[in-house]
């Protein structure tokens, strides 16, 4: 993997522009230590209605995300991201810096090296612009968003890879600004010869402000009481230089928030090690 080293590194400075939800990896399995994971994303969310207080508005978003980011497994246990998002939105529609997010992770159980099952504790930081945390199409509260998150789950692996896994998160987050919020999130994945992965995930958002969401007064979610869930579908092609995977995700249920939201989501890695 050395070889394609020149042209990670050259992309990686070349492209930063998804926010940190979709942008970092939180199941709780690690790469290989010392291997580092570049990866570019694009995600584009568009919606019609919102959920306020008047009932269901109309008001159309059509959102443009991307990413740069990079993992790392550093030490065993120990793995670290980062992601540096862009975005040109329907409330912001110029192209502007969006947030950095910083992901560190301690791995307290591993079912690959026998345990019973695998789980992970994270710590995440994210740097918002104002921008992004009064965007209504975005769930940041703050400047400073920061999260504490437990993943856990199981690998099948009848054969040399694994052929059937699932895992599930939860997350409590507070911010310099607002009320906290509570993230649940799970996953159903399979794979085929360590080739193509296919996943199923449902994501859920739930924040605890008091106040109810109306448009004409709305500058940011951080005293808003919104609950979104989004189910979602992503297919991943791996190789030994790259990857590449696509998704969509739907909003099934909205409160305080767009309403039916549909978000397409598409990204490359480039895996390469000193």
């Amino acid at each position: 993997m050395d070889k394609i080293l020149p042209l990670s590194v050259l992309v990686f400075n070349c492209i930063f522009w998804v926010n940190s939800l979709f942008a970092l990896d939180y199941a709780p399995w690690f790469s290989r230590v010392f291997e580092f994971y570049p990866s570019f994303k694009y995600r584009f969310q568009s919606y019609h209605k919102v959920e306020e207080q008047k009932g269901q508005t109309e008001f159309s978003g059509h959102d443009h995300f991307c990413t740069a980011g990079l993992g790392l497994t550093f030490w065993e246990n120990w793995n670290g991201q980062i992601a540096l998002t862009g975005a040109q939105t329907s409330s912001h529609d110029y192209f502007h810096y969006n947030d950095i997010a910083f992901l560190l992770r301690y791995q307290l159980t591993d079912d690959v090296v026998g345990d019973w099952f695998s789980s992970v504790v994270g710590i995440t930081l994210v740097s918002a612009s104002e921008a992004a945390h009064t965007d209504i199409g975005e769930f940041l509260h703050g400047d400073i968003n920061s999260e504490i998150s437990l993943a856990f789950g199981k690998e099948y692996a009848p054969f040399n890879a694994w052929l059937f896994r699932q895992w599930a998160l939860m997350g409590f987050a507070i911010a310099d600004v607002g009320s906290p919020i509570v993230r649940f999130e799970a996953a159903l994945e399979t794979q085929y010869c360590d080739i193509w992965r296919n996943a199923l995930h449902v994501r859920t958002l739930w924040g605890l402000g008091k106040d109810i969401l109306f448009l004409g007064t709305f500058d940011g979610y951080g005293s808003i009481h919104h609950q979104s869930v989004d189910i979602g579908w992503k297919s991943k092609l791996s190789f030994p230089e790259f990857s590449f995977e696509g998704g969509v995700f739907y909003r099934v249920y909205a409160r305080n928030c767009p309403k039916n939201a549909i978000q397409y989501l598409i990204s490359v890695e480039l895996p390469f090690s000193l």
